[in-house]
């Protein structure tokens, strides 16, 4: 009986990606496509699953571009879930990693807690190109998980954090929290109030488009339109 071969589009993704011998990752926007398309089309294919998780067990060559792939298309995986056990409480080892990890898999009031501080650091840093993938677990994790939505509309009603007031909104609006866009209006609404009357202008850091952001236009498109942010 003949080998069954691989098909040609996961080998080609595997080796943009730099997780085949001889091959290299050197164009990064390649490798992080080919990551995309691995984990998208291919979450049903077990035998993808397996090679990546060998990949993340060795620790080693091409480990956190398996990583991030396997997060993306298998979440449950339970070699991620191990890892995270192993590194939750040691943030500094591995900070990329540890992130990603986080993003996924922390309790929903452990995860508010980091957000907040990640948003601050980000902001700091001023940085424009950002982890891209960190971000895309921020928001699929943002998107899927009710009761971290229903924490993040209490801390967008008490925080005084200009980042959190540009940001969270759009967050908890991806949500499929039912009655979430009504509280995120009277919030809107207030905040704009004070904003008119006191006649002053500030501004905040945006996760989604990775820059600082007038709060007074983060309002006005929040408060006018209809429109939300999706997972790329």
């Amino acid at each position: 009986m003949a080998e069954e071969q691989t098909p040609g589009w996961i080998e080609a993704c595997f080796k943009a990606m730099g997780l085949r011998e001889g091959s290299s990752s050197e164009n990064s926007l390649d490798a992080h496509e080919a990551s995309r398309v691995l984990a998208k089309y291919g979450a049903i294919n077990a035998s993808i699953q397996k090679e990546l998780e060998t990949f993340v067990i060795g620790g080693e060559w091409g480990a956190h571009t398996a990583m991030v792939t396997l997060a993306r298309g298998w979440p449950t995986s339970d070699v991620l879930k191990k890892l995270w056990s192993e590194v939750k409480n040691s943030p500094d080892d591995g900070a990329e990693r540890y992130e990603l990890l986080v993003a996924m898999y922390s309790e929903p009031e452990e995860f508010v807690i980091w957000l907040r501080q990640w948003l601050k650091l980000q902001s700091e840093a001023s940085r424009r190109y950002f982890h891209s993938d960190v971000r895309w677990f921020i928001l699929r994790r943002c998107f899927q998980d009710v009761r971290l939505t229903r924490l993040l509309i209490e801390e967008l009603t008490r925080t005084e954090s200009t980042d959190e007031w540009i940001t969270l909104p759009w967050l908890i609006r991806g949500s499929g929290l039912e009655d979430a866009e009504h509280q995120l209006m009277e919030w809107a609404e207030q905040c704009w109030s004070k904003i008119d009357k006191g006649n002053w202008c500030c501004v905040g850091y945006d996760l989604f488009l990775g820059r600082y952001r007038s709060l007074r236009v983060s309002l006005l498109e929040l408060l006018s339109t209809s429109k939300q942010y999706v997972l790329g």
